[in-house]
């Protein structure tokens, strides 16, 4: 399977693994871009997936990076721009570097079924039950 990419701007890091059996594809920020303490920047990467129908693409934060990402789905209809929200969670501003990697692209198979409303639901009750292992506040 190929997956068709083009850099819309002309400067841009082409999206790459760094090893030819890696789940995600590097995307490269393509420019240098200071982000101040506790805030985000949308990070421009310059390029743009084709990717195949009944796939999706899931942006994803490199193991290695020292700053979150907003979590992105980025639907095979879609034909922008691909941009990464960086979040600076320190106290001193961060530097992202012109062609640093800042995410990692993981496409999958999607299932779209239909939605259907019931009156009633789980009338099998399993051991889990409704306990989501989230935390609450107490």
């Amino acid at each position: 399977m190929n997956i068709l990419c083009k850099r819309i701007e002309e400067d841009a890091k082409l999206p790459s693994r760094k090893h030819v059996t890696d789940a995600g594809i590097d995307v490269y920020s393509l420019k240098r871009v200071m982000i101040k303490p506790h805030t985000f920047e949308v990070i421009k990467t310059g390029v743009t997936f084709d990717f195949p129908d009944d796939t999706v693409a899931f942006v994803w934060p490199k193991s290695r990076a020292g700053f979150l990402i907003g979590a992105g789905v980025i639907d095979h209809t879609y034909q922008g721009e691909v941009l990464v929200k960086v979040f600076n969670l320190y106290n001193k501003p961060m530097v992202i570097k012109k062609h640093e990697g800042i995410a990692q692209i993981v496409i999958t198979p999607v299932l779209t079924p239909h939605i259907i409303e019931v009156d009633e639901i789980h009338t099998v009750k399993s051991q889990r039950g409704d306990t989501g292992g989230i935390a609450g506040n107490s």
